[in-house]
């Protein structure tokens, strides 16, 4: 045998020590974790929900995907995040090896409830059924009924436990609610399962499909990896030990009672002009939100309001186009053609940031915006009539609440003395704001959707 160079020794044993380090010991195969490390990244795969998102001022952030994150600078290593389309999707990124953990309305029940290993809950959500408002329920024992659950969700695991509704359950591959949901309104099915807290966010924007029957058991949601071993297991074990899910979830802080105001034939009527007729000046109104720092679902709010974006829209009192500019307002804000949609936007938009500007610095938030608003409506002089009615009264000029309840006065033959600028329609501008508000929530959740479903 021919002697070996010291070269080629050297070289032989940086083979051997990278071997060793791909193995515990040599001869041993590595545990998962040991294999993840060496990578130095984990593998995640997620299913987003609509209910598990905030907005943090600028962005949506994912609940569920930044748990991952976290757990991954836990561990001190960088993560790679993989959406799936749907659950069957997502068990088999795991089942492929393609990722190490999953997550997004997960849970230990069903039927791989033996095949993974499950880190203990970090919530729990129920689930409803769903279907076209014009069934009655009296109607949900007949048997041409026909229910659609998504392939491994939990809901069909609900399913196939509903003795009395399993015969009438079709299985689809597709887990995303949105086309779930439009089933229901293009009457392709008359019911689908969903989670409470996902239907709770998207209700608004399908009016024609409402809650059937609540199923009474609770499920349990976790992460979920192989159970080759349990050295993943173990330190996801010890991450839950001292990470706070409750403290970190947040939603979308949505002003419900304000969405619950409307009735199905404002929601459908509202959904049809922003498929519609938003599109046509969705640009305008980003351009505004970008030069006067207002949300352009707030300004398209107002345009709504004043016109149903309608840019051809005529007021009572003469006042035309999609922000209702008179045309000395109009001249004040240097619009150049105030029958043009475009500049009647940039110019309501500034007009709104100069009203703004006149309040004391010291109001701010919520109350700011109202009484900002009400102004647009009502014109800043009558405003600060009511602000001045409302200290008068014993109430704080600066609390849009307190303002808003002295409103009506305005009109009062007793009150009008006391006003600078004399009688206006208080109740009107009123009115105004509060149509404003569910109009801009209801802009903000469609506004997500949009956002959810392009993502």
């Amino acid at each position: 045998m021919p002697k070996l160079s010291t070269e080629t020794i050297l070289i032989r044993i940086f083979y051997l020590i990278i071997a060793c380090l791909a193995v515990t010991t040599c001869g041993q195969k590595p545990t998962q974790f040991e294999q993840i490390s060496h990578l130095g990244e984990l593998k995640a795969g997620i299913f987003l929900s609509p209910s598990r998102f905030y907005f943090d001022g600028s962005n949506y952030i994912n609940i569920d995907q930044q748990h991952l994150i976290d757990f991954a600078s836990h561990l001190d290593m960088d993560i790679q995040i993989i959406t799936a389309d749907s659950y069957e999707t997502l068990h088999e990124l795991l089942a492929n090896n393609e990722v190490d953990i999953i997550t997004g309305n997960i849970t230990n029940l069903g039927q791989y409830e033996n095949e993974l290993s499950y880190s203990p809950p970090s919530h729990t959500i129920s689930h409803i059924l769903v279907g076209n408002r014009s069934i009655s329920p009296e109607q949900l024992t007949d048997e041409n009924l026909d229910i659609v659950v998504s392939r491994g969700s939990i809901a069909e695991n609900i399913i196939n436990q509903q003795i009395e509704l399993r015969s009438k359950a079709s299985v689809i591959d597709s887990s995303n609610p949105y086309f779930l949901l439009n089933l229901i309104e293009d009457q392709i099915t008359d019911f689908v399962i969903l989670p409470k807290e996902t239907f709770e966010i998207l209700r608004f924007s399908f009016p024609s499909v409402k809650t059937f029957l609540e199923f009474e058991n609770l499920s349990p949601i976790s992460w979920a990896m192989s159970n080759t071993d349990s050295s993943l297991f173990d330190k996801v074990s010890e991450f839950y030990l001292d990470y706070h899910f409750e403290a970190s979830d947040r939603n979308l802080s949505l002003d419900i009672a304000a969405l619950e105001s409307f009735n199905f034939f404002d929601l459908r009527a509202f959904k049809r002009d922003f498929e519609n007729l938003l599109p046509n000046y969705l640009d305008a109104f980003i351009q505004a939100e970008k030069i006067y720092n207002f949300d352009w679902e707030l300004l398209a709010a107002i345009a709504y309001q004043e016109s149903k974006w309608n840019q051809d829209a005529v007021s009572f009192t003469g006042v035309r186009g999609l922000m209702m500019l008179t045309q000395d307002t109009a001249d004040f804000v240097s619009v150049n053609n105030i029958n043009d949609p475009i500049d009647q936007i940039l110019g309501g938009a500034r007009y709104l940031r100069e009203l703004d500007a006149k309040l004391p610095e010291r109001i701010q938030g919520s109350d700011r915006l109202w009484l900002t608003i009400a102004s647009y409506n009502l014109g800043f002089g009558h405003l600060e009539d009511a602000r001045i009615l409302t200290e008068i009264r014993g109430g704080n000029p600066d609390v849009w609440s307190d303002v808003e309840s002295n409103l009506s006065r305005l009109e009062d033959e007793y009150w009008i003395a006391y006003l600078k600028r004399g009688y206006a329609r208080g109740n009107e501008a009123s009115d105004y704001v509060k149509n404003v508000r569910r109009y801009y929530e209801l802009l903000k959740l469609m506004s997500f959707n949009e956002y959810f479903a392009s993502n």
